[in-house]
């Protein structure tokens, strides 16, 4: 069906219901916001970064009649908008529609753990499991997606600074190496906790990638420092004073 194209008075009035500040319009928006707040509330297009702005899926100078159609309103984060801008929507789309695109109920994001002496770091990529079924039209809009927004390496920079903070975390105090076991209550307690964020999104990859990366514990360990005092090492230095103290006392009394 061929698109008709608006006069310029009434394309500008349809602009001009978005961008004016009426009373009924910023309770309208507002309403949107709340239904469309998921939770954890995350920019759909990159799940990463708290959504701040909206974006018109169709550009409103484009397509005016669309300027406040709920369904072409999404809330994103600022860095998505503004690298979309109006452009990744035709003839070719490369964005996907969360609202409308069939996206399978399955992850479509893989990240990959590189271990390198010391230093580790992940990448992340369009990779759904073997055997499961994705439409090759979706899979190549989200490739398509995934290029256009930059988002592996918004991914790689947020996912390897939360490794690199969880290591922190796991070998602070420690003077003792962790057994695989440990080490694996650990991460699935951490990925339990996530329950009901976006399977897609950065940290449900990231977890899924420490626990099936074969050299995570050899490189946790090697962060481990056996010399270091193990947690609640200052209050038992204290009883300890206090007991000798304590006896000191006595011995003085006799």
């Amino acid at each position: 069906m061929q698109r008709r194209k608006l006069p310029k008075v009434h394309a500008d009035a349809l602009r001009h219901c978005y961008s004016g500040k009426t009373i009924a319009r910023t309770t309208l928006f507002e309403e949107m916001e709340k239904a469309s707040r998921p939770t954890p509330y995350l920019c759909p297009y990159c799940l990463l970064r708290t959504p701040r702005s909206w974006d018109h899926y169709f550009p409103k100078d484009d397509y005016p009649e669309f300027s406040t159609f709920a369904l072409n309103l999404v809330r994103v984060c600022n860095s998505c908008n503004l690298r979309k801008g109006n452009r990744f929507v035709g003839p070719v789309r490369s964005v996907v529609h969360p609202f409308i695109d069939p996206l399978p109920p399955a992850p479509m994001v893989t990240a990959t753990v590189h271990i390198n002496g010391t230093r580790i770091a992940l990448t992340y990529e369009i990779a759904p499991a073997p055997g499961a079924g994705v439409n090759p039209q979706i899979l190549a809009l989200m490739q398509r997606h995934f290029d256009a927004l930059s988002v592996a390496a918004d991914m790689a920079a947020e996912g390897n600074a939360m490794v690199n903070t969880l290591v922190n975390e796991l070998v602070a105090g420690r003077n003792v190496p962790f057994t695989a076991e440990e080490l694996g209550i650990i991460l699935h307690g951490r990925l339990d906790a996530r329950q009901g964020f976006p399977f897609n999104g950065c940290d449900i990859a990231t977890l899924m990638a420490l626990i099936e990366a074969p050299g995570f514990l050899a490189h946790v360990n090697s962060k481990v420092n056996p010399a270091a005092p193990p947690p609640g090492h200052m209050y038992a230095a204290m009883i300890a004073s206090k007991n000798r103290l304590a006896l000191t006392i006595d011995a003085l009394a006799t």
